[in-house]
């Protein structure tokens, strides 16, 4: 394996871990909205 073949791994690798971290943070705030709706939408039902 090269030096050349080294790097071009690598900075897949990188790649792929920011684009995983990206994702998995999307999810993980999507999950937080969603309960957040849900506890706006217990109240509004606890209100009627």
């Amino acid at each position: 394996m090269t030096r050349r073949d080294f790097l071009g791994f690598f900075l897949l690798g990188g790649l792929l871990g920011l684009l995983g971290k990206k994702i998995s943070g999307k999810k993980i705030n999507a999950g937080k909205e969603q309960k957040g709706k849900e506890a706006m939408f217990w109240r509004k039902a606890d209100e009627a």
